[in-house]
């Protein structure tokens, strides 16, 4: 019998050496595997926006913030009621050509009531003698505190009020207005008051006391 053609006496050798070819090529491929298996598992941590701190903080005090005057009004005969009976001017009025708050002359004669909303109203009747027309006005360097309450206006007030009281055929001792005046965010201060009389070429000027404030 001839030697097998097949298997050729080399044939061994040569069979272990592609196995061990083999068995490395399939180490290294398991390894490839392996790396790529371990690589897919890993997440790369995703950055998360962050929202930046807020600059506005909520304060352990809540501060209220007083509503803002309007800038000026007026207010006539149909808003006035009659003053019942002609009276001459007392010792304690603060007396302004025809106008009149009475008892304010030494300041306001009561004391202010609580703050509402950062607003204090210090209620006072502004008088007037019959076919007169007034403005009062809060001076300039009170504005930021100070303005004049009417009976259908806002808390707030305004910073000027202009009165026409009714004719002396309707109410002949003169007209008078509920109303007053307000501090706001404050509770006391000298509050400045120019008063233009209709007719007249100068503005009178007057200082009143609120919250037993010392004023000159």
């Amino acid at each position: 019998m001839r030697p097998s053609t097949l298997y050729p006496a080399y044939a061994g050798t040569d069979l272990k050496v592609r196995a061990m070819k083999t068995a490395l090529s399939r180490s290294r491929v398991l390894a490839l595997t392996g790396l790529l298996i371990a690589l897919a598992g890993c997440t790369i941590p995703q950055s998360t926006p962050t929202t930046p701190p807020s600059t506005s903080q909520p304060s352990s005090s809540a501060v209220t913030v007083a509503a803002l005057p309007g800038e000026n009004t007026t207010v006539g005969c149909k808003l006035s009621r009659p003053i019942e009976k002609s009276l001459p001017v007392q010792a304690d009025d603060l007396a302004l050509g025809p106008l009149v708050y009475p008892g304010l002359r030494d300041g306001y004669p009561q004391a202010l009531t609580a703050p509402v909303d950062g607003i204090i109203f210090a209620k006072i009747g502004t008088h007037l003698a019959p076919d007169a027309t007034v403005t009062v006005s809060i001076a300039p360097e009170a504005r930021s505190w100070a303005s004049i309450v009417t009976e259908s206006g806002p808390p707030a007030g305004y910073l000027a009020v202009t009165y026409t009281s009714c004719p002396a055929s309707h109410h002949a001792a003169g007209s008078w207005w509920v109303g007053g005046f307000a501090l706001r965010n404050q509770t006391s201060g000298c509050m400045p008051l120019n008063v233009q009389v209709q007719g007249e070429a100068t503005t009178r000027r007057s200082i009143i006391s609120f919250g037993d404030k010392t004023c000159s």
